[in-house]
């Protein structure tokens, strides 16, 4: 009990970009084959927060050691971090630094293609590689070379806005209630896998977010006026994310707004 309070006293943070841009920034980076992860997320990190200086130096630091083509793949990443509810906020530093990484790309890639057109130009002129005299062959990177994380595809976000109270499926969910509740209704919103990242409650509103089955009870629970962001919270196969109510009571207009995403992989 005491470990599940800590983990929510931590994910609940309003307002505050870098705890809400770590996990995809990090996710996408390992994910897009980088070296020096810390290094660049650190740099995202510090531009959002306002500390050019910093964040230039940990990006240069941790640019210099990949190739174009691992950029680019980060570059596609700070640009889907827009699809993630809440992120608007952030986006113009993002970009600044989608413009820094961009111009590190630029650099980078341009000598190889330069010196590939020199080669044909000159088999141009005195013939084809193989009667110039051994012309080695050259190849240059696509422009853009993206790669999408779960997270981060369009195609597996979900979003959506609950009002348990006059949902036409609310029912009793005895096994999934918070500790110490003995009764309660509840709405399934998704089944698993599903990894939820938001959830925001309507303030003064006895409402819960919970995850689990029958069978085992519940994962984790949630409670209170939550304001939950770039969370990681797991729904497995097998079981199911709800939000409930204890109070037969509660407010019509009281709702739950929740955003996540599918993993990839069987049964997602």
């Amino acid at each position: 009990m005491t470990v599940r309070w800590l983990i929510i006293a931590a994910l609940a943070c309003t307002g505050c970009g870098s705890a809400m841009l770590k996990p995809p920034l990090t996710e996408g980076c390992e994910s897009s084959g980088l070296k020096g992860c810390e290094d660049i997320t650190e740099g995202v990190l510090a531009y959002v927060d306002g500390d050019e200086k910093k964040g230039r130096a940990a990006l240069a630091k941790g640019a210099a050691a990949n190739a174009p083509a691992e950029l680019q793949a980060f570059i596609k990443v700070l640009r889907d971090l827009e699809k993630i509810p809440g992120t608007s906020a952030f986006m113009k530093p993002v970009m600044d630094v989608v413009a820094i990484l961009e111009a590190k790309v630029e650099q980078a890639g341009g000598a190889p293609e330069q010196s590939g057109g020199g080669q044909t130009g000159a088999a141009g002129d005195g013939g084809s590689a193989a009667g110039g005299g051994g012309g080695a062959a050259t190849s240059t990177l696509p422009e853009r070379l993206t790669m999408t994380t779960a997270a981060t595809d369009v195609e597996r976000l979900r979003s959506g806005t609950v009002r348990p109270n006059n949902h036409p499926r609310i029912s009793a969910c005895g096994e999934l209630l918070p500790p110490g509740e003995g009764s309660g209704r509840c709405v399934r919103l998704r089944k698993g896998p599903f990894v939820v990242t938001d959830l925001s409650v309507t303030p003064r509103c006895n409402l819960f977010v919970a995850a689990g089955n029958s069978d085992e009870g519940p994962a984790w629970v949630l409670t209170g006026d939550l304001s939950v962001h770039g969370a990681r919270l797991l729904v497995k196969k097998g079981q199911a994310m709800v939000v409930g109510m204890v109070e037969r009571g509660t407010d019509r207009s009281c709702s739950v707004t929740y955003a996540g995403f599918r993993p990839y992989g069987p049964g997602s």
